[in-house]
């Protein structure tokens, strides 16, 4: 029941459901995890998701407070994982920041906690593969955005293929389940042809993935989707289009909940003050159709 619990308020942040909602009974459901823990790493993984939450939702919440004991950040429960040989909470502190780092723009930092994710799941054993799954679909998610996004940017052939790895990971879920995939597939690829100089296909591709999100209602990646797109345009010198996405973006990620993730985009120094019309709302049609952004 506990990790059912867990599971589902999880799935809740990760899937796009209203953060405005889950920040409400974050803290209560910290506390109900501490009080009724079968294992002490259990209510410091949902501490974890619940620092996240306050981060893209920038209201702040005290949950150290709750868990108890010396620890008042994320690095003392690194050194605290690492003395005790806590190999699955140190995972889990690895993702959750790798995702902190990508909202927050630090793709250098996301890198880094990428990989050292990716090594401690390489030592996990079958016992464990059952609770991670969904955490997995996120690491590769998300280091595949950091890998072309910092080859773009620094260069380095390891990025370019280690992305091209988990592009091809992320097809095959496509396949098994496109409902789920087919948004986050279509997103990664138009990544990978940006990356390699196929700036006609990655167009195609980013639509591809801003019409699955909205067909599907998962409202982050809309949001995630039309701001990579606008930062395609803007490195492609369209900068009427890259406003225009970037304002969709904005618009999406202040739906979901995700109020500092959309002001981030501001403080880089976006207007993005002026409306956009009610035809952007999820499961309305524009008058773009599903043609274009």
């Amino acid at each position: 029941a506990i990790w059912s619990r867990s599971e589902g308020w999880q799935l809740g942040l990760h899937g796009g459901e209203n953060l405005s909602l889950i920040s409400d009974s974050s803290l209560a459901h910290l506390k109900w995890m501490q009080k009724y823990k079968t294992r002490d790493t259990f209510p410091k993984m949902t501490a974890m998701d619940c620092i996240l939450l306050m981060e893209l939702t920038g209201k702040s919440q005290n949950y150290f407070s709750v868990i108890g004991g010396s620890i008042t950040s994320v690095d003392d429960w690194v050194a605290e994982a690492k003395l005790i040989g806590d190999s699955f909470l140190l995972t889990y502190i690895h993702e959750v920041n790798l995702m902190r780092s990508y909202w927050k723009g630090d793709y250098v930092a996301a890198e880094e906690h990428f990989h050292n994710a990716s090594l401690l799941l390489v030592s996990h054993t079958i016992a464990f593969v059952h609770t991670i799954s969904h955490t997995i679909v996120l690491v590769v998610f998300f280091g595949c955005l950091v890998s072309f996004q910092l080859y773009r940017e620094l260069g380095g052939d390891d990025r370019l293929k280690e992305g091209t790895k988990m592009l091809e990971r992320m097809e095959r879920w496509y396949h098994v389940s496109p409902h789920l995939f087919e948004n986050k597939w279509h997103l990664l690829k138009a990544e990978h042809l940006a990356s390699i100089g196929k700036d006609c296909d990655a167009e195609a591709s980013y639509i591809q993935a801003i019409n699955a999100s909205r067909d599907h209602g998962y409202i982050h990646d809309l949001g995630l989707a039309y701001e990579l797109l606008g930062r395609f345009y803007s490195a492609n010198g369209s900068n009427a289009h890259c406003t225009h996405c970037l304002k969709k973006a904005h618009l999406f990620y202040t739906q979901w909940g995700a109020t500092a993730v959309a002001e981030r985009l501001v403080e880089q120094g976006l207007d993005l003050k002026s409306t956009l019309g009610a035809d952007l709302h999820i499961g309305n049609k524009s008058k773009r159709g599903r043609d274009g952004p």
